[in-house]
């Protein structure tokens, strides 16, 4: 029992690292336009779009991020309850 619990420990420790990794990812997400146009209102435009398009891939990373900490709970919780019923 003592090996399952190290082996979920482990588990929700990677689970972990992945979450923060993503996290990571999705604070460095650029907001670049390929060109921006001389013209200042359409050049606005497209700073405008690649914002929204940056913040709508940090919002799906954040999402996975989530899930990966959500698993990450779960896993090292179970490790806790399997290490408290091994003697």
């Amino acid at each position: 029992m003592k090996l399952v619990s190290l082996t979920l420990a482990l588990c929700g420790f990677v689970t972990g690292i992945v979450a923060a990794w993503i996290w990571h990812k999705a604070s460095k997400v650029p907001i670049s336009p390929e060109i921006v146009p001389d013209d200042p209102v359409y050049g606005t435009m497209v700073w405008a779009e690649s914002t929204k398009t940056a913040f709508q891939k940090a919002g799906e990373l954040n999402a996975k991020a989530a899930a990966w900490t959500a698993l990450s709970v779960a896993i090292n919780a179970l490790a806790a309850v399997v290490g408290m019923f091994s003697h």
